[in-house]
């Protein structure tokens, strides 16, 4: 046996053994971070339901909850895009009082 090659050999195994550790640690972190935004994402949800109109509520879910544009938000809610940009505005507004309330508890 060559002890050059054994050491080699030696040295790929603590290798593997390092990158398989650092890929759990990362596993592991990864899954952290997804509950955490996932606990996020309740959060807003109970608070956009604490909106008082609908529509607004509707764009917010649609918007924030359910990741969709304004052109399909649109689509969706039978409004012309700038009637969308405007009820957006005016859901964000209202989400804002929402938050205010929350925080002033």
């Amino acid at each position: 046996l060559d002890p050059n090659k054994v050491g080699a050999g030696s040295f790929n195994i603590d290798n593997r053994e390092q990158l398989i550790v650092k890929m759990c640690d990362y596993k592991n972190l990864i899954n952290k971070k997804i509950d955490e935004l996932v606990d996020l994402k309740k959060e807003i949800h109970e608070q956009i339901y604490k909106v008082d109109n609908a529509d607004h509520r509707t764009l917010l879910i649609l918007r924030y909850i359910n990741l969709k544009n304004f052109e399909q938000i649109a689509v969706d809610m039978k409004y012309s895009w700038r009637q969308t940009i405007r009820i957006h505005g005016y859901a964000l507004q209202s989400f804002e009082r929402v938050i205010e309330c929350h925080i002033n508890k």
